[in-house]
């Protein structure tokens, strides 16, 4: 996984071909850093890079010309949490948590920058960050920490997703089973689990 630096930048496109055409245009026209260029579920491909602000303004401008066709959402996320790039690479959360908060939404964007939104509000951790594979084009993190700070977290990064009409759920859990964490931060995990007889 690549280091996050100081902003990031993403393509969600509905070409699988485009995606990739789009994550070629960006690594020649700047210097940035590919945390995923990948096809995501329904048919769709995301581009996510990480750089200085103005290498990716550039990048994703030059990845985004002659795509627009295909262009179903995109951001740019100047001073991203750092936590984001961690949780992207599947990172494992702290022990102890009181309360554990979900954010589920439509679209891959509002996920990224609702999860930066709730790590600045409060003081909890990035549980998973979960973008799109697999899980019908939605996409959705999860927090956790003291129970005052997850709500204040997920109410923030819901408003945020509401506001563009993209909000699937939510849910605050205090005192979540240890063995819920385990399926919250495994997806998406091949491993079965229990045994197969």
């Amino acid at each position: 996984m690549a280091r996050l630096k100081p902003c990031i930048g993403l393509l969600e496109l509905s070409s699988i071909a485009a995606g990739y055409e789009a994550t070629d245009a960006a690594m020649k026209e700047a210097p940035i850093e590919v945390l995923l260029s990948r096809p995501a579920s329904p048919g769709k491909h995301l581009l996510l890079i990480t750089g200085d602000v103005d290498d990716v303004k550039c990048a994703l401008a030059k990845a985004r010309a002659g795509r627009q066709d295909t262009l179903l959402d995109e951001l740019i996320l100047p001073n991203a949490h750092p936590d984001i790039a961690p949780a992207l690479a599947g990172a494992r959360p702290a022990k102890g948590i009181e309360a554990v908060g979900l954010v589920e939404t439509l679209t891959v964007a509002t996920a990224i920058v609702g999860a930066d939104i709730a790590l600045k509000r409060a003081s909890v951790h990035l549980l998973c960050l979960v973008l799109a594979n697999g899980i019908g084009g939605k996409a959705y993190f999860g927090v956790g920490g003291a129970v005052s700070d997850v709500e204040a977290s997920v109410a923030a990064a819901a408003e945020f997703a509401r506001e563009r009409a993209v909000l699937a759920r939510t849910m605050v859990l205090p005192n979540p089973d240890p063995r819920l964490l385990e399926y919250l931060i495994a997806y998406p995990d091949p491993a079965p689990r229990f045994p197969i007889q």
